[in-house]
């Protein structure tokens, strides 16, 4: 049997250890955050990046064995930020606020459509 416990955790782990189906090492989330492997047996851990800031993101764990084998391991992630730019609408090139800033509040006017009809624009990113 083998536990995953957040560092932040060790070596007081709390008591559903045992039981979690994942371990929460923000931004990370690991899973599952407990198994059984027999001789030969692998598993898929799946690791979540989800950062809340921007620049490099470091968190570790401990794979615990029934076994009493401890190994310590490290996750990290790097965030940055991004910049999207409204180039054109509908084939005219955007200007001003709508083409320098970083998050374009495109607003985009139908004109009145039929139910069931459909009406398209076209922005360039």
């Amino acid at each position: 049997r083998f536990l995953l416990v957040a560092d932040h955790e060790w070596p007081d782990a709390p008591d559903d250890v045992h039981t979690r189906d994942r371990v929460e090492i923000a931004p990370f989330t690991v899973s599952p955050g407990s198994f059984s492997l027999g001789p030969g047996e692998s598993i898929e851990v799946k690791v979540d990046f989800c950062p809340r800031t921007i620049g490099q993101i470091t968190g570790g764990f401990r794979l615990v064995c029934d076994n009493c084998s401890v190994h310590r391991y490290m996750l990290s992630g790097t965030s940055f930020h991004h910049e999207v730019h409204a180039l054109s609408l509908d084939g005219t090139p955007c200007s001003g606020d709508l083409a320098e800033s970083p998050r374009p509040d495109i607003r985009l006017s139908f004109a009145p459509v039929a139910p069931m009809a459909t009406s398209g624009k076209n922005v360039v990113l």
